[in-house]
């Protein structure tokens, strides 16, 4: 009975952990993109219609408006989701909805991308297929059939991959904000290439976990450990980075640009955006003390699978 309730009491505790962890990280998602807000409304304001080249810049400057609208939506869904599982209520809707908005918020992304450069590379194309492809696996994802559900998993594979790829090599805000000279996070707010990695093992744990069921659950959860490891350095390591970076032109503002001769207003927003990103590097701690209790319950649930026998050894 004591075992029990002490495996009850971690339980409990971890599921309150990962509360925090979706609190603090929307409110990291929703908090920042305030700033970004308000600074693309600002970078907006300095292009007039003067030829259809800069009206289509000034299209794809809205679009990434919108992204950030949806992103903050997806912190919303974040927070809700973490309640859900607080409340040991399986949120699939709400990661259901979470993957499709943020599809959308990567299409916007990539189509806002093409329209700001007046082309399309390899990584902006690359911008527009994915969130296609895992809009569309998640989609097939839901059907009760198990094939087609492979079928979606593997979808997601495919476009979690060549998300990766696009993380690796385009930095998608510096097309905005040019001439700022600062270390841009990846779409989803974190270090570049570690959320290139993480977006491949998501996506590749979805797979593994649709396969495998609930006959190696503890790898399935050491997997989902590992996404979460990494994505939480990841979520630490970048908005920090970001954040140092906006000082350093804050301080350098009197002087040089970007921020140098800028409105009082946009500067004072710089410094609220550099001060909100820290609420993303704390949630990124919280996510890593997560990832090691759910190492912790992987490697929990693998030792009570073996025979009794090697238990005892």
């Amino acid at each position: 009975m004591n075992s029990f309730s002490k495996e009850f009491e971690a339980g409990s505790f971890f599921r309150k952990l990962i509360l925090l962890a979706a609190i603090v990280l929307g409110l990291g998602y929703i908090v920042p993109n305030i700033a970004t807000l308000l600074m693309l409304s600002y970078v907006r304001s300095q292009l007039s219609m003067t030829s259809v080249p800069v009206i289509i810049q000034i299209c794809g400057i809205i679009l990434f408006v919108m992204a950030s609208i949806l992103l903050m939506i997806i912190g919303v869904f974040t927070i809700i989701g973490g309640i859900q599982f607080h409340r040991r209520t399986t949120p699939s809707g709400v990661i259901f909805l979470g993957v499709l908005l943020a599809s959308f918020y990567l299409l916007c992304l990539g189509i806002g991308s093409a329209m700001v450069l007046n082309s399309v590379n390899i990584p902006v194309l690359l911008l527009i297929v994915s969130p296609i492809l895992v809009m569309v696996g998640t989609t097939i994802y839901m059907s009760p059939s198990f094939s087609v559900k492979v079928a979606g998993s593997i979808l997601g594979v495919a476009g979690g991959i060549l998300l990766a790829i696009v993380t690796f090599s385009l930095q998608v805000f510096k097309l905005v904000f040019v001439g700022w000279n600062v270390p841009f996070l990846g779409p989803f707010m974190s270090m570049s290439i570690l959320e290139g990695i993480a977006m491949i093992l998501g996506s590749i744990s979805a797979l593994a976990h649709l396969l495998v069921g609930e006959r190696e659950e503890p790898v399935c959860h050491a997997l989902l450990s590992i996404v979460a490891l990494i994505y939480g350095i990841s979520v630490f390591i970048g908005p920090l980075t970001l954040s140092f970076s906006f000082w350093d032109l804050i301080w350098k503002a009197p002087w040089l640009p970007p921020l140098h001769g800028v409105p009082g207003w946009v500067l004072g927003m710089t410094i609220f955006w550099s001060g909100s990103l820290i609420i993303l590097a704390v949630g990124g701690i919280i996510l890593v003390a997560c990832s090691f209790m759910g190492f912790a319950y992987a490697a929990q649930e693998f030792f009570s699978t073996l025979p009794a026998d090697l238990r005892k050894l």
